[in-house]
């Protein structure tokens, strides 16, 4: 004879059953949330890192990344020390002092040279091969303008991208400003070779994978406000510029006449302090963070052929 208690375990599981049956279907995490112009496909999967390295102490505040030759170039926030990691497995291969300790942010790599920025705008110059430092050259930028992205753009010149407010002070402080530096003639040129407004970042472009909640709404329009640059790198195959700021978790994507491509926004648990960021010569793309609940790390994505193609929407179900 079956028990009253019986009966209630299998009224209970029937009950159960019932609600996961009728519960909606399992979504599809997207490749990426965020605006696009048409016609452009994101070719990174920003979802999903394909591998993502553990960084040691000494690199807990990794605030720049560079790429040369199977090796990755980066630097410390608060240390006048570069260090050389395989490309190939994120394992540190070398480090040595160039400079006293101090606020440095970006770092790039030319003709042998290797170059890091401090946030006052003064660029340290090291060679490559000696190790030794070469000189420093000081720009009209300051503390002001918060230099935190470094990058070589446009033949003989590198990037200087601002955290702070554009020199100019007559432009809007929330302004988005790049400067070009003429490494020949030793010069930081006068105006913005890039210069965006945030309250327009995400004009003329469609939303990709967007929800329609107002408290989604509200936090784009938060998260775009809040956008400054601590990273830029030019897309060695098609010439764009990928902006990172981690203020907001945000990745500009805009080709050289400053048009906007792409806006995305970067999942927090995936992406915890985005300081850093570099292609190799086949355009994979790297980004480094720097530690907070986690270890600081560098995460890589490899390149997809988009062509043709459209990314999962949020609504796509999983086979169940």
């Amino acid at each position: 004879m079956i028990s009253f208690k019986s009966y209630k375990h299998v009224y209970f599981a029937l009950i159960v059953l019932s609600f996961l049956c009728a519960c909606d279907p399992i979504t599809v995490q997207p490749a990426y949330v965020g605006f696009e112009a048409e016609n452009f496909i994101l070719p990174f999967e920003l979802g999903t890192p394909d591998t993502s390295w553990a960084m040691k102490k000494k690199l807990k505040e990794i605030s720049g990344l560079a790429y040369h030759d199977g090796q990755l170039f980066a630097n410390n926030d608060e240390d006048g020390t570069i260090f050389i990691l395989s490309a190939e497995n994120g394992k540190l291969i070398e480090e040595y002092d160039f400079a006293k300790d101090d606020d440095y942010e970006g770092i790039a790599y030319q003709d042998g040279i290797i170059y890091v920025v401090e946030s006052n705008g003064n660029i340290h110059r090291v060679n490559a091969s000696t190790k030794e430092k070469i000189d420093d050259v000081h720009t009209y930028l300051s503390k002001r303008n918060n230099v935190e992205g470094l990058s070589v753009g446009a033949e003989g010149k590198l990037i200087l991208a601002c955290k702070g407010e554009p020199e100019n002070k007559k432009r809007d402080s929330d302004d988005i400003s790049l400067y070009n530096y003429d490494i020949a003639a030793g010069h930081l040129e006068d105006d913005p070779f890039m210069l965006f407004k945030t309250k327009d970042l995400l004009k003329d472009l469609q939303p990709i994978n967007m929800g329609q909640s107002p408290f989604e709404k509200l936090s784009v329009r938060q998260r775009v406000s809040d956008c400054r640059i601590s990273g830029v790198e030019k897309d060695p195959l098609t010439g764009d510029y990928y902006l990172l700021s981690n203020t907001g978790k945000i990745l500009i994507v805009a080709d050289e006449s400053t048009r906007i491509k792409g806006v995305y926004f970067l999942q927090r648990k995936i992406f915890q302090q985005p300081e850093g960021i570099t292609f190799d010569p086949e355009g994979n793309l790297f980004v480094s963070n720097e530690a907070r609940s986690k270890k600081a790390n560098i995460l890589t994505f490899a390149r997809k052929d988009m062509s043709g193609k459209t990314m999962p929407d949020s609504t796509e179900v999983k086979s169940q």
